[in-house]
């Protein structure tokens, strides 16, 4: 008998579920993607604004050029001409006395090149001395470093405070999408590593000229379509299929109907997922070990401005209350009010969230008056609030050890989304390597007869 198409069904329409769902396409396979919001791309995606018309993305999103799972599929997608990178790693810092500096690698061979960038912030030969202990990140990783906080760790190797504040905690931060306060030592030392072995011929930054749902959503919906397959949103998992033999075929739909596959890929969030499986014996551990995991607030501050404050197009804020600022404006062309639309971005933003609106937004316009040096007045003509109130996950000391566990609880049933690789950073190209991950083992079952 010929072999059949396999089906699967992919729960989850953000990154790591239209990464999966694309791959498994490409593969032949045939793919039932659901999504229990009105839209596609999950945290990493865009509306319009009801008073300029313009495109908005629900959190502005920086692409590293160690990203070589992401910029692979956006080249098979065709649109890498989108998100120009410049050749090597540069981040403009405003401080909030209006002073500027610059942060970054690729001058020499790794990991000089990262390192001496760091001496910048060194004022004598013991503080760069101390700098020289980040290069242990080359040895092997201690899983002990995940019962310490990043900021524990840097104390532990007495790194500069200058060299802290102003290049590895923004670092950090863009890492990890959270405080070096609260946040596991393990998975940013592993990125560390990466960071200071990418070599000169790494691209630096990449910022896109076009909106989320252009640069990516869009794009890999149509090619799903276009190889068969079936995107329903506003359609969440209630509950798996499980077969006879324990494995699970299919999944409960929040529309009273069922799906039944050869195989089910969820790209849920860990708290969503928990709350899917938690029911089922052969998932209850796992999914009360994943309860652990919760959620981090981001918030993004749009400002409207009658004059120019910024000629960066990104720059890292390590010393106010938001910690980046994008030109929006210069990036996408916009603009139709006002001389220039900045967004600012607070990662970790749990502590703004008892704030009104009108509060948030004076509290951006601080910020880049006193990183621009401004005393004057300025005139928002426009302005708006965005939460995502999961914006990504929290990996406090010892969350590791869950995520080791995360790569296949139950026959039938595979996981993809940033929080399941272990030791990884919670970024975008997690997301899109769970996703080809979780595709590749899927596609390794054996074939459907």
């Amino acid at each position: 008998m010929a072999s059949r198409r396999m089906k699967v069904v992919v729960l989850g329409g953000g990154v790591a579920g239209l990464s999966a769902a694309w791959h498994l396409a490409e593969a032949g396979a045939e793919v039932v993607l659901f999504e229990r919001k009105d839209r596609l791309g999950g945290r990493a995606s865009s509306f319009t604004d009801e008073k300029t018309g313009e495109s908005i993305d629900n959190g502005p999103h920086l692409f590293m050029g160690l990203y070589r799972q992401t910029r692979k599929w956006f080249a098979k997608m065709g649109v890498q001409d989108r998100i120009p990178f410049e050749p090597h790693l540069r981040i403009p810092a405003l401080l909030s006395n209006g002073t500027r500096t610059v942060y970054g690698s690729g001058r020499m061979l790794p990991p000089l090149d990262f390192i001496m960038s760091l001496m910048v912030f060194c004022h004598s030969l013991d503080e760069k001395l101390r700098v020289l202990s980040l290069l242990k990140v080359l040895l092997p990783l201690p899983l002990k470093l995940d019962d310490i906080t990043i900021a524990m760790w840097f104390d532990r190797m007495k790194i500069p405070r200058a060299v802290r504040q102003y290049s590895l905690e923004p670092l950090a931060v863009s890492i990890l999408n959270q405080e070096p306060s609260e946040a596991s030592a393990y998975p940013f030392a592993k990125s560390l590593r990466k960071t200071m072995m990418s070599g000169r011929n790494t691209p630096g930054i990449g910022l896109a000229r076009v909106s989320l749902d252009e640069l990516y959503v869009e794009p890999a919906a149509g090619f799903i379509r276009d190889r068969g397959g079936r995107i329903k949103c506003g359609v969440s998992g209630t509950g798996l299929l499980i077969s006879g033999q324990g494995r699970v075929a299919g999944v409960a739909l929040s529309d009273g109907t069922a799906t039944e596959a050869d195989a089910v890929v969820s790209a849920l969030p860990p708290w969503d997922f928990a709350r899917l499986a938690g029911a089922y014996a052969g998932l209850a551990d796992f999914a009360d070990a994943v309860k652990e995991m919760t959620p981090c607030p981001a918030l993004s501050v749009h400002l409207w401005l009658d004059t120019d404050m910024l000629d960066d197009e990104l720059a890292s804020l390590p010393d106010s209350v938001f910690h980046w600022v994008y030109n929006v404006g210069h990036l996408m062309s916009t603009g139709k009010i006002g001389r220039q639309h900045l967004c600012l971005l607070r990662l970790c933003a749990s502590h703004l969230m008892g704030k009104s609106s009108a509060e948030l937004v004076a509290l951006a316009l601080e910020d880049i008056k006193h990183v621009a040096g401004r005393s004057g007045r300025v005139k928002v003509l426009h302005s708006r609030v965005d939460w995502e109130q999961n914006a990504s996950v929290a990996f406090h000391p010892g969350s590791e050890r869950v995520r080791r566990r995360a790569i296949r609880p139950m026959p039938g049933l595979f996981l993809a989304g940033d929080w399941v690789r272990p030791g990884s950073a919670i970024s975008f190209e997690n997301a899109v390597l769970s996703g080809v991950n979780a595709a590749r083992n899927v596609t390794a079952l054996k074939s459907v007869k």
